[in-house]
């Protein structure tokens, strides 16, 4: 009997750890069950796990402002190449994106940070050649932040093929995290 006792009070103290009262299909996602009284229960809220989306392009040189990821619900990153081979990007927020928190650091080069509304575009600093250039965008809220962090690299092309940039991106969209206030 005590033994029974000890494994209720320890389902007790992980509700949803395989106890019975939820089920978990692995990706962070519950499902409803009955209880004991044979009522059906709400579902713990599912979790979003973190998105990951890559892309690359080789531009002409003076190719302006092209797409090179579209992130849902977040905006899109945007890459320029100008005929010497220097790459910049720009970042033009989701209508659904609320008000956030832009920083935008170049190894060896410049760095720049500010603010990003809704609809409006962010434009980084020239990227050297090569280079890496990282992206921080986190919306201003209390809690369940979905930071983004995109990771640009970029280098001069010059092989007679017309193209005079290559440039690749990954973006993570994070899972929420808990934003800590005093």
């Amino acid at each position: 009997m005590l033994g029974i006792l000890a494994a209720t009070a320890a389902c007790l103290a992980f509700v949803g750890v395989g106890c019975g009262d939820a089920s978990s299909d692995g990706a962070g996602t519950t499902t409803q069950a009955e209880s004991a009284s044979g009522k059906e229960e709400k579902a713990r809220p599912r979790v979003p796990q973190a998105e990951v989306y890559a892309e690359d392009a080789q531009l002409s040189g003076g190719a302006s402002r092209v797409r090179l990821l579209a992130l849902p619900a977040v905006g899109e990153l945007l890459v320029s190449c100008d005929a010497d081979g220097t790459s910049s990007t720009a970042f033009k927020a989701d209508r659904l994106l609320a008000t956030a928190d832009v920083v935008v650091a170049s190894v060896g080069g410049e760095s720049a940070d500010g603010i990003l509304n809704p609809r409006k575009t962010f434009t980084g600093p020239p990227i050297p050649s090569p280079g890496v250039q990282t992206w921080s965008i986190a919306e201003f809220a209390e809690a369940d932040v979905r930071p983004t962090v995109i990771t640009v690299a970029s280098r001069e092309v010059d092989n007679g093929s017309g193209y005079r940039c290559a440039v690749a991106a990954q973006a993570t969209v994070g899972a929420p995290t808990t934003t800590i206030t005093r």
